[in-house]
């Protein structure tokens, strides 16, 4: 079977990450190749280029932006030429449009990576999305909270749910350097972990404004774009701010909490991450957050949104007692890129038959 995977680019984002993770699991049983629109001789937009298995056949278009008309006739000249059987789209529903009308014959997958809603642009393109959801390409959806977002937006009952995974960060040659440092900074005391970039629906000022109202507790930062006046503000003692990192497993393999203070999540591959090291996870009750956490079992949720809120999850996190080596154990069964992997290639080859 041929799959081509197509991505806007291989930054540093959740999908762009999951995008890499699966086209390494499927390479090897499938021929496997990965398109991207966005320029990569911009370095942001080649991140992860590296992690991309020799095996996967990779090709750029080079354009401005996924969205311009360059970028979407690129998109069906690739298409026609590989003639792929399976299409698997990480991007906006509007890159299969011409695909869809022009190069029949091969099945078209497009997994939504948030809630429904997000990814429409402007109320016009409801009726032509959902048109197409109906009857040339197959949504996927990555929670039970985006599921329902999908089904209540389209009206329509024909996704197919599969759970994000994600592979296990790896630890790196860094890794002592990175101990000796960071158990210097947690001194002993709850160390929790933030891993985004700086966002709007990430709503980080409640985070810091959180850690003053927590207690006695350390917090990592590990993601860019943090405005260094935000930054300058926070306690030193408290608040250490590492930047973008590729090692996050070197990191995340010292700290006791993750924790997210966002206002709506599909299934974040951070959490993922986190819980395949056993490192408890508290959040705020963000969309698909709330479809893996479970309040005072294998984490802890906040009762809203608000500073106040998730101080009191974390100090409840701090006072409990959770079971580590269970977490794993989840993330093994449930989580892992390998389990959702086969999910995906159990749906390709069922509509290619």
């Amino acid at each position: 079977m041929k799959i081509l995977v197509i991505s806007f680019s291989l930054s540093s984002g959740g999908a762009e990450r999951f995008a890499v993770d699966l086209c390494n699991s499927l390479t090897g049983k499938h021929e496997v190749v990965m398109l991207t629109t966005d320029d990569d001789s911009v370095a942001a937009n080649a991140y992860y280029r590296n992690e991309l298995a020799g095996s996967v056949k990779y090709i750029n278009l080079a354009a401005g932006s996924g969205h311009s008309v360059a970028a979407l006739f690129g998109i069906m000249r690739v298409i026609r030429k590989e003639r792929p059987d399976v299409v698997h789209a990480h991007t906006d529903l509007v890159h299969l449009v011409l695909p869809s009308i022009f190069c029949r014959g091969i099945k078209y997958v497009h997994t939504i990576h948030s809630v429904a809603d997000y990814y429409l642009q402007s109320k016009l393109e409801k009726p032509l999305f959902r048109r197409m959801y109906e009857r040339s390409v197959i949504p996927v959806t990555i929670s039970p909270v985006c599921s329902l977002s999908y089904r209540k937006l389209y009206g329509l009952s024909n996704d197919v749910m599969i759970l994000n995974g994600r592979s296990r960060p790896s630890s790196s040659s860094s890794a002592g350097s990175v101990r000796e440092q960071i158990l210097s900074f947690k001194a002993g005391k709850p160390l929790f972990i933030h891993i985004a970039r700086y966002a709007a629906p990430k709503n980080q000022k409640v985070l810091f404004d959180a850690v003053k109202l927590a207690g006695d507790v350390r917090l990592l930062v590990i993601g860019r774009d943090f405005p260094v006046e935000l930054q300058n503000a926070q306690n030193p003692q408290a608040v250490r701010f590492e930047g973008e990192r590729m090692n996050v497993g070197d990191y995340l393999q010292l700290a006791d909490f993750f924790i997210l203070s966002s206002t709506f999540e599909g299934l974040p591959l951070s959490l993922l991450e986190a819980m395949s090291y056993g490192v408890v996870p508290v959040s705020t009750p963000a969309g698909g957050v709330c479809d893996v956490i479970r309040d005072g079992d294998n984490g802890f949720l906040s009762e809203g949104f608000s500073a106040e809120d998730l101080a009191e999850a974390m100090r409840r996190a701090v006072a409990s007692a959770v079971d580590r080596k269970a977490i794993i154990s989840e993330y093994e069964r449930i989580y892992s890129m390998e389990s959702c992997a086969a999910r995906y290639e159990a749906l390709f080859k069922s509509v290619v038959q």
